[in-house]
């Protein structure tokens, strides 16, 4: 999240120096839709870990329309029949809750054949999709070692 955040940022910064647009695109709909024009049947979702037992997904769930992406849980990712694939360029920090194949993400590729969807939006003033406002935890300054680790 540092990284999207400091790219908003510097986008913002050059934005007070020369005012030109932004634009901002949901990665996995794109990604989604560019696999249903590449042939594959709806329905179906694609996946990407969102951490602590969540993924983000964009489901096609039938022909035409930009997917909407939401944030699922593992268990309801695992309770749906839909087939599923995963960007393999994506970072994962947990296996996803079932069978999921891998996918290209492209993303000339996939921008060249979605300029008609209604996928793109102004962004003036750019910021990182949060779907929740972050939680922080008090952090104690406890010092590690094997007399405080957890005993089995």
């Amino acid at each position: 999240m540092l990284g999207v955040r400091t790219a908003a940022m510097a986008i913002r910064t050059w934005q007070v120096e020369e005012s030109r647009p932004a634009y901002r695109y949901p990665s996995l709909p794109l990604l989604a839709l560019g696999l249903h024009r590449a042939g594959n049947a709806a329905p179906f979702a694609v996946l990407a870990d969102a951490r602590r037992e969540a993924w983000h997904c964009a489901a096609v769930r039938e022909a035409g329309g930009v997917p909407t992406l939401q944030r699922l849980t593992a268990a309801e990712i695992a309770a749906s029949d839909l087939p599923l694939f995963l960007p393999s360029a994506f970072r994962a920090w947990t296996r996803p809750p079932r069978e999921a194949r891998d996918c290209a993400y492209d993303v000339a590729t996939l921008l060249a054949g979605a300029r008609d969807a209604e996928i793109f939006r102004s962004a003036p003033t750019p910021e990182p999709l949060q779907f929740a406002p972050p939680e922080y935890r008090k952090w104690s300054a406890q010092v590690h070692s094997a007399a405080t680790a957890p005993r089995p």
